[in-house]
């Protein structure tokens, strides 16, 4: 699930939502420029340099969570990062513990075990920038 919004707009409560359903991993603002400066600077971004154009690096890091679930740290923001822990029975469903994962790579864990990944993009200039992705034909996209 890709949110594609404007500032503003409540997209943050909507990302909110899917984030307490133990189904869904979300990310928050993985678009960020600070998040892909920091992840340029570990270079954790496959297949782009700093040469690369702000638009090239986005979409390749998108390409590395859609088609890899591969999520590099850090993540932005501190706000809800798609790792709430919760009960025990939430726990097992989300984490496949029932403790909660703070484990490095638990990003990519968590990706495989969900069956759904949402991520909110508020930074998006143009829709048709999804196209760049490689894959992004074959994703559901409405």
């Amino acid at each position: 699930i890709i949110l594609v919004t404007g500032f503003r707009t409540g997209s943050t409560f909507l990302g909110e939502l899917f984030n307490q359903n133990p189904e869904v991993l979300y990310l928050f603002e993985p678009f960020h420029q600070n998040h892909i400066k920091a992840l340029m600077t570990k270079n954790a971004i496959h297949g782009v340099t700093n040469s690369n154009t702000l638009l090239e690096q986005r979409t390749a890091y998108l390409d590395q969570i859609m088609n890899k679930c591969d999520i590099a740290w850090p993540m932005f923001g501190g706000m809800s990062l798609g790792m709430k822990c919760g009960t025990e029975a939430e726990n097992l469903q989300r984490f496949g513990s029932t403790e909660c994962d703070k484990e490095e790579g638990k990003w990519e864990r968590a990706c495989n075990r969900r069956p759904i990944v949402a991520l909110k993009l508020i930074r998006l200039q143009r829709i048709s920038h999804l196209a760049l992705v490689p894959g992004i034909e074959k994703a559901n996209v409405r």
